[in-house]
């Protein structure tokens, strides 16, 4: 059986999971290919861990492709592992070709396409075991698998018309905010202020963010998201959207895998604070409050505080 998994080689897309999920399907005698369309900073690490794993032969490696839709088409399964998505839109590219997702349930995302076990597989984030079950009773049953690609073409095709009303209800809500905001602003009035950041388990960052924002003036679909921008190339890195936004703070939960994507040797990051409405979006750098305390940490990771004016 044919198998992908498509989109950047990078640490959130964790597409080493899906090879551990290959790995084990061959231990139970099965015999998958893995196709693996996409570029990234974890290429060489994949292709290691696929001379590791023994997967030499269940595995190949297409690099960039703008052929998605064929590459999905000749597929039986999607494996979509990632740690961290926003609207997982290589779901849908997949169900729409009939090629049926197989996905950690992560938050965001997959299951605002998946209905498990209908047009598409649910199985716990991280769980290799259960992901290689639900792709092994792909392979053993043809039926199954039948049902479930053409419920997922289905699926696609839904939401595309759907998706059409809701942009135009959403060229609407625009409309009317742009006239009251004026053509020359098409974002609304916000700020990125800093006010804490707490570090739990060691894994992860949790980040709160002062945006200063009126809520009342955003369109439901109105996004805050922490973006990641390398300072050398000027290029995006990552971004995370909000987990929570109230009247004063948006809160972002930042994942180890998410962290590390930024890491690139000798190539200092920057961090934003972008709200996207629709297509209009506007980007401001993430700043301190107006203090004359100012927070930082020795080589040796101590707290220490400047001064200043």
């Amino acid at each position: 059986m044919n198998l992908i998994a498509a989109g950047s080689l990078t640490p959130n897309k964790n597409v080493a999971a899906a090879l551990e999920v290959i790995a084990e399907l061959v231990r139970r005698g099965k015999q998958p290919t893995l196709h693996i369309v996409g570029e990234g900073n974890q290429s060489e690490a994949l292709v290691q861990k696929v001379d590791e794993l023994e997967l030499g032969a269940h595995v190949v490696f297409h690099g960039y492709s703008d052929q998605l839709p064929r590459h999905f088409a000749s597929c039986t399964a999607q494996l979509f592992t990632s740690t961290n998505e926003g609207q997982a839109l290589v779901i849908l590219e997949a169900q729409a070709q009939g090629c049926i997702p197989v996905s950690f349930d992560i938050n965001f995302g997959p299951s605002d396409s998946i209905t498990d076990g209908h047009n598409g597989f649910l199985v716990p984030h991280g769980d290799i075991q259960a992901m290689a079950d639900r792709v092994q009773s792909l392979m053993d049953d043809p039926t199954l698998a039948a049902e479930l690609s053409e419920n997922a073409r289905n699926f696609a095709s839904e939401y595309q018309s759907r998706d059409l009303v809701s942009r135009w209800e959403e060229t609407l809500s625009l409309t009317k905010m742009l006239k009251n905001l004026g053509a020359k602003n098409r974002v609304p009035h916000f700020e990125a202020k800093l006010r804490g950041v707490d570090f739990l388990d060691g894994q992860r960052l949790h980040v709160r963010v002062e945006h200063q924002a009126q809520l009342e003036e955003l369109p439901e679909k109105a996004i805050f998201e922490l973006v990641f921008i390398n300072r050398r190339s000027n290029e995006e890195i990552a971004s995370v959207a909000a987990s929570s936004v109230d009247e004063q703070l948006a809160v972002f939960d930042l994942e180890q895998a998410l962290l590390g994507e930024t890491q690139e040797q000798d190539a200092a990051v920057d961090m934003s604070l972008r709200l996207r409405i629709g297509k209009a979006m506007e980007l401001k750098r993430l700043g301190l409050p107006e203090s004359k305390i100012l927070p930082y940490f020795t080589k040796h990771k101590n707290l220490s505080f400047n001064r200043r004016g």
